[in-house]
This record gives C-alpha cells, structure tokens and sequence, in this order.
C-alpha cells in the first residue's frame, strides 16, 4: 500500500489533485461524436489555481496516442498524467508513456495548477484534437472544493498533492491544539540568513522554483524538526543498532519534507504554534485522506497490512493524535474516512508525527521482505547488511535516508525503491552498481540520464524519481556542502542556532510525546523533565546557555547533532521510556493537554503474562501455532509473549526479523517479561 496523496515535483512541487492518482478510465461521457473536455477547478489561490480535465473519446474509434490542445492564457507550473508543452495560444497534453491509447467510450484524466494571468478565465477557454472535433464543457463556476482520494495498494499509481503557493496567509491569533500541552513561548535569539531554493526541478534551473528567504522567523521551525530527525536517528537505532546512515540527511528529512510537502512553508510565521497559520491552508492539508503539511496520507492505517500497526499504535503518538485505536481499525466511520487531527499541523508534534510515520517505513520494509515474495526480497538482506558495515558511516554514498524517502515517497512497492535496494545490494561488491551508485545521489542529472546512469525502471516525469534527491539537495543547501554539484548550492546561507532556543524547542517538542511513568500514569514529557536532560547535554558537551551552533558550517552542525542526541537519550534515561513502543489498544480514556494526566496501562500482553508458567517451549519450537498470548523461551533465556493481534508475526519464518530478543524488529512482535 502506498500514501494515496504525495506532495512532490515533476517539474515543481506537485500539487493536490486530490481526486487524482492515476490515469483512469471513468466511463463513457454524454457526449456523442468526437472528443470533450470537462473542466474541473480543485482548488484556487490569490497567484493560481489548480484543475483537473476530464478528457473523453466518443470519435468512434481509439486515439492511440491521444493528444488535446487546451487554450488559456495562464501559465502552467506542473502538470501530471499526461505530458505537457507550450504552443500558441496555451498547451498540448499529450498521452503518458505508460497509458497511450485512449478506448473509444473511455477517458482519461489530467491535472495542472497554474499560475493566474491577471484578468483571464480560470478554465480553458476551448479544446481542439486533430482530425475530430472537440467541446469544452465546464468553466470557473466549478467547485473549489477537491474530493480526498483513498489510497491505492497500486505501487504504480501517480502521486499528486497540494500545489505550493506563494500567497501570503492570514496569521491566526489563536494557539494551537487542545490535545496537546501549551508550548513555552519565548523570543528567538537565533540568527540566519540565505536563501534555500525549494519545489524545484532536476537539474536546478530546468524549471520553477520557489524561494525561502532565511530568518530567525524560521528558526524555531527548523530546530523542532531536526529534534524530531534525530528521534528518528534513535529510533532507527533502537530497531537496527549497527545500521549506518548519513545523519545529516535523517536528522535533516523532516524539515526538507516539509519544505517539498507543505502548501507554503515559506508563509509560516512564529508568532503561532501552527506549522500553516492561514486556517484556510490548514483546512485543505487536514482534510480526509490528506495527512496534514508533511502529506502523511495513511497516517490513520495500519501498515503494511492489517497485521501492521498505524501512528496511533505508537504509545508516544496515540495521546497527541486524539483518536482511539478502535477509530482506526473500524470498518466505517473510521479516522481514515475522518478530518486529520490538527495536531498534525501543530509545530512541535507535526514533524514527530512524520518522524513516526517514517519508523513504521522502516517496519513496512521489514514485513514485505520478511518473505520470498516481498517486492524487495531479492536485494533486501544484502542491502541491510552492506548498511550495517562501518564504511557506510557518515559517508557521502550511504543510501538509507533515499530508500525511507522513496517507500515515504513513492510507496513500499514502487519501482524507485526497488532500484535503490538493487544498488545498495551491490554497491560494494559488484558492477553496475559500483558505479551507479556515485550517480543515485547526483542533482545534475535529468529524468532521462538519471535513468540511465543508475539503471532505473521508474518513469521519467514522475515525482518519484525526483524526490529522494530533493530532499537531500535542500539540506545541502541549508549545511553549505556540495555532495553533488548544483546551482542552487550558493555555499553563503547562515542558520546560527542559540542554545537557548534549542532548549525552549526541545522541551516543546519533546513534550509532546507521551510515556507511560513508574507510577503507571500515562503522561507527556513534563517540560521540567526534558529541561533537565537538555541542561545536562550542555554541559557535556561544554557549551552553555549563551552557545551558538551554525548549522551552515561542519563544526556547528556535528555539534548540533552530538548535542540533539545527549539529550534525548537523557529523557530516555532519566524516565525510563523506550519511545518505540506499541500499544494495540487504547491507553486510558479521552487524551488530555495536562502533562499530570493519567490513565489505564493497557499497552501490551503483560495480562496474558502472568500465565507463562512452568516449561516453556524454546522458540522456534512450534512456529506455526503461536497465537496472541503464546508464551516462548528465547535463545537468551528470557521469556517473551506474542503481543495482541501480531500472531502473524510471531510464526513467520524471518527470524532475523522476529526472532524474540535478536530479530531486527522482534518488539514488533514479542513483548519481553
């Protein structure tokens, strides 16, 4: 299963056609001879807007390729589905490769945002086809309105989101979600300056880009999500501890993200706690099967399968979220089908949430492969143990951050994914992928030499085969380091951190996510708590109060990341908490914003625990009839239960994956007594 919606670029960032995720035949149109164009507005903005057009062949006989002629004097910015080139008087769409026949009877439909032309029409003011005649039917009267899009299980499908704007939003007054503790407000002391260019296509200036001017406006926003980067970094760890990846580009995705996923990051403004302040913006991002500005479109299922588990599993997430695990799994009226939280949008949780969302990756990747028909079963073992050698450490070439943000991307099955296991397979040992690898990373590469210089099978003109790229091209803009070689790298941006700001973001960010205490309280991360093990990193690592960190320089930026890390494993420390922990029910009643709030414990099969007496079979000993509750003897010695509703787990074959204390993602699975 992939996300039914992702923010990306072909071209720009790519936007939310909500109702569009493939070329998709939708039946016969009432129109009777020749080919007819309807018009549908999505959405609409003070610089553009953004449509659909359903294209419909009723000429008797197939159009193999199909092509349409739409006249309009504004300027298209993106386009999907279909290609797309300038001629006089407006554009020519013309079929993908993968879909060029259009069947008589048969339509297919297109999507493009635009930027407006200041007194023009919205719609397309008429159609032509060569050799049949065309009607446009629609016009600016249509809905602004999109319909959300379920997700799709396609690995195939196209990917479509919000489109960027650079409209300024109406800053909100009001503060942010109920469900979560009110942040400490403070003024920034950090500095920075510099531009990142963003929503861009490959290589830079081949077309749009938008710009973000730097700030201390932003500085708040870019520290909460490299808090949460480096969350993932020990979560990751905590899963895989010998896995290697480049931290600069874990620790730096989220932010990245946001910046390719989120309407208009470059309108935020620090005066709220939302990550989107204009309520109009915020609407459209947490409306049903979007996922809120970081497009985590299937936030609200379990994943892979309904053996996996959703966001709301993780013990951390499930109070901030605010909906129970029976709103998850239900069969209607259920949160998929429901308006997202809006703490998604919130500054602090938002890039957790993501952070989270790119963990259960990790756990997707783990279950399709834990079997011969896993759709990387081929590459995946030697792809994992090349990224648990030390030469993978910190270097330019390690891949891991490009394989979670293609399956974050792209879906668990696409063929970008794919790709980028092959070549991690054999990046060390065999040819061609000794080669391509030094290519998987290049930004001077088009769709069509990126493809053949990496071997790659995924379409060009898809966001997919751009993505991993851009996310790793805005980080090198922001750290001033030219992995690969871009314009876009000008190697002058500044972004000077106080470590007095840190500490307010990480005592915000920190709190809010939620343990379950000695006292079997199921709480937030009180502020005084997070404060504590943030003084105590500083002065580890003998910086004070008064610090300052510049990101944009390879000192500031490892001190940064060293001082991030201590800290977070001070919360770890000092309160116990595994902060990979999952729950298959609901943890206490109705989540509450007081960090002294408590409820039931009712996170994992310790009730079926007490019954592991006597002899006990040592695991794999009668793999196959584990059911929830089933209680083993691992190879350490120590007891473990199969936890509710995972039994699957618990008998599949993939011991390094579930094998209780030593497979890779055994806590999945297993709870340990």
């Amino acid at each position: 299963m992939k996300p039914a919606l992702r923010l990306g670029a072909t071209g720009i960032g790519m936007a939310a056609s909500a109702a569009l995720v493939s070329v998709a035949v939708v039946g016969p149109s009432s129109a009777t001879n020749g080919v007819s164009v309807k018009w549908d507005l999505t959405s609409n903005w003070t610089s553009g807007f953004e449509g659909t057009a359903t294209i419909t062949n009723n000429t008797g006989a197939p159009l193999d390729p199909w092509s349409v002629t739409l006249l309009t004097t504004n300027k298209i910015t993106s386009y999907w589905n279909a290609t797309s080139a300038p001629v006089a008087g407006g554009y020519k769409f013309g079929a993908p490769s993968w879909a060029t026949a259009l069947a008589n009877g048969s339509s297919v439909v297109i999507g493009f945002d635009a930027s407006r032309t200041a007194g023009a029409p919205i719609a397309p003011t008429a159609c032509a086809v060569v050799g049949t005649s065309c009607t446009m039917i629609g016009g600016d009267t249509a809905s602004p309105t999109p319909t959300a899009a379920s997700s799709s299980p396609s690995p195939s499908a196209s990917s479509a989101s919000p489109s960027p704007t650079s409209a300024s939003p109406s800053p909100s007054t009001t503060a942010g979600p109920s469900t979560l503790p009110t942040p400490i407000k403070f003024t920034p002391k950090s500095t920075a300056s510099g531009v990142i260019n963003y929503h861009l296509n490959l290589p830079y200036g081949s077309g749009n880009v938008e710009k973000l001017t730097l700030s201390n406006n932003y500085t708040d926003l870019i520290t909460s999500n490299f808090v949460s980067g480096a969350l993932l970094g020990r979560l990751l760890h905590e899963k895989d501890p010998n896995l290697a990846f480049n931290k600069d580009y874990v620790y730096g995705s989220l932010f990245a993200q946001l910046l390719q996923e989120n309407i208009n990051t470059g309108g935020y403004t620090n005066t709220t706690d939302w990550i989107n302040s204009d309520a109009s913006q915020r609407a459209q991002l947490l409306a049903s099967g979007q996922g809120g500005p970081y497009q985590i479109n299937d936030y609200s299922k379990r994943l892979e399968t309904p053996a996996g588990i959703g966001l709301v599993n993780f013990s951390a997430l499930q109070k901030g979220l605010g909906y129970s695990v029976d709103k998850q799994d239900a069969a209607t009226n259920n949160q998929t089908n429901s308006t997202g939280p809006d703490s998604l949008d919130q500054k602090y949780f938002g890039p957790m949430a993501a952070a989270y969302f790119h963990l259960n990756d990790y756990n997707r990747l783990v279950m399709n492969n834990a079997d011969t028909w896993g759709p990387q079963y081929q590459y995946y073992n030697a792809c994992m143990a090349n990224l648990r050698k030390s030469q993978s450490t910190q270097a330019s070439n390690n891949m891991y951050d490009m394989i979670l943000n293609a399956a974050y991307n792209a879906g668990t099955y696409s063929a970008i994914l794919k790709d980028e296991f092959r070549i991690c397979a054999g990046m060390y040992t065999t040819n061609p992928e000794m080669t391509q690898l030094k290519s998987l990373g290049d930004y001077t590469l088009s769709d069509s030499a990126f493809k053949t210089a990496t071997g790659s099978t995924e379409s060009a003109g898809s966001t997919f085969i751009l993505y991993p790229r851009q996310i790793r091209l805005y980080l090198d803009q922001m750290f001033n380091q030219k992995t690969f070689n871009s314009g876009a790298i000008t190697g002058t941006n500044s972004i000077n951190l106080s470590a007095q700001d840190i500490g307010y973001v990480f005592q915000n960010s920190m709190g809010t996510l939620a343990y379950i205490n000695s006292a079997k309280a199921y709480n937030y991360i009180a502020p005084a708590d997070s404060a504590g093990a943030y003084a105590a990193a500083l002065s580890a690592n003998g910086l004070t109060t008064k610090s300052f960190l510049d990101i944009g320089t390879p000192a500031g930026k490892s001190a940064f990341f060293k001082l991030l890390d201590d800290a977070i494993n001070n919360v770890a420390t000092n309160l116990n908490i595994h902060f990979g922990d999952v729950t298959q029910t609901t943890i206490g009643a109705t989540a509450s914003a007081s960090p002294s709030a408590s409820g039931t414990v009712t996170p994992t099969a310790s009730a079926t625990a007490a019954a592991c007496q006597g002899a006990l079979a040592t695991y794999p000993t009668g793999r196959g009839t584990y059911a929830s509750g089933t209680c083993v003897k691992g190879s350490d010695g120590a007891t473990y239960v199969c936890l509710p509703g995972v039994a699957a787990w618990c008998n599949s074959p993939a011991e390094w994956a579930y094998a209780p204390g030593t497979g890779s993602a055994w806590s999945q699975a297993w709870s340990k007594r």
